[in-house]
């Protein structure tokens, strides 16, 4: 169940890559190639000095700092987490942990931003950056709060939210939202512990608060209940999940799957005859199929 669920979590962070509009990366692979690393702080200054009303401005001088930031080596006896690099002894054991990153010059970076976000609050692309540099140097509750304020900014302005060079978001806006928040739902979950899950759940609850007629948020809800084996928990957020997915079928194999958990028959049968009709994909096909079998030997 849980696999079936972590994949829906990675074809949907995929999908994004699609239909996002553009971002700045070009632009700041254009800067490196104009202005030398020696002089590059100083033309930074300058910068947000001669055009103070430009977000540009700011959201480069983010990303510079930021990529200094993120060369930074750490080599600690606390154990590996996420990303981080084991360092084994002699025996095997794991001794400790190499990671990347400081946290005080992602702070310096994001404070570049802050200032774009008092001045900016519809730009959804800062909120989303400002959390992804506190989330990259692990500063967790930086993180959550970055993006309680996203969501906050997404009900104020949702009819004028702006993404990078201030386009505006493509529609479906909620559907666009979802999928942000969603990639930082599962980053926490791939922390593999306790606190990760938790801070997955505080992220789905904001997800499901500013897009609450998409699957994602109930999903990823789900994926919590189940770390828990509260199946029955886990069967009311698939069906909310369902309810607004009619034509999603992985939540409906999920459905399907947990409501055999349940011993809910006529539910789960329903759940995998309505995944053959709706999919394509030959996995689930024969998922379903083989959840019906497992119900037709019962």
């Amino acid at each position: 169940m849980v696999m079936r669920l972590l994949l829906s979590f990675l074809l949907l962070t995929l999908a994004v890559v699609a239909k996002e509009p553009s971002t700045y990366r070009s632009d700041y692979a254009e800067l490196k190639k104009k202005v030398s690393a020696d002089k590059m702080e100083k033309h930074l200054a300058e910068w947000r000095e001669r055009e103070p009303g430009n977000p540009d401005a700011y959201v480069l001088s983010a990303n510079w700092y930021f990529e200094q930031a993120m060369s930074a080596v750490n080599v600690t006896t606390k154990p590996p987490e996420g990303k981080d690099f084991e360092i084994r002894d002699k025996a095997g054991n794991v001794a400790g942990s190499v990671s990347f990153g400081s946290a005080a010059g992602a702070n310096q970076a994001g404070d570049f931003l802050r200032a774009a976000l008092e001045r900016w609050p519809e730009r959804f692309d800062i909120h989303c950056g400002l959390a992804h540099m506190m989330q990259e140097t692990s500063q967790w509750d930086a993180e959550i709060a970055a993006l309680r304020n996203a969501a906050a900014a997404v009900k104020e302005h949702r009819k004028d939210l702006r993404w990078c060079h201030a386009e505006r978001v493509q529609a479906p806006t909620e559907q666009f939202v979802a999928e942000k928040f969603h990639s930082f739902a599962l980053r926490q979950y791939e922390r593999e512990n306790e606190d990760g899950i938790q801070r997955m759940q505080t992220i789905a609850q904001l997800l499901v608060e500013v897009a609450p007629n998409c699957p994602e948020g109930f999903n990823d809800l789900a994926i919590v209940k189940g770390v828990a084996k509260d199946w029955a928990g886990m069967q009311e957020l698939l069906e909310k999940a369902a309810a607004v997915a009619p034509r999603d079928d992985l939540v409906w194999l999920n459905l399907g799957d947990n409501s055999l958990r349940l011993d809910r028959k006529e539910r789960a049968a329903a759940a995998y005859r309505h995944v053959l009709k709706i999919t394509k994909n030959k996995e689930y096909q024969r998922a379903a199929r083989e959840g019906l079998e497992k119900l037709n030997g019962q």
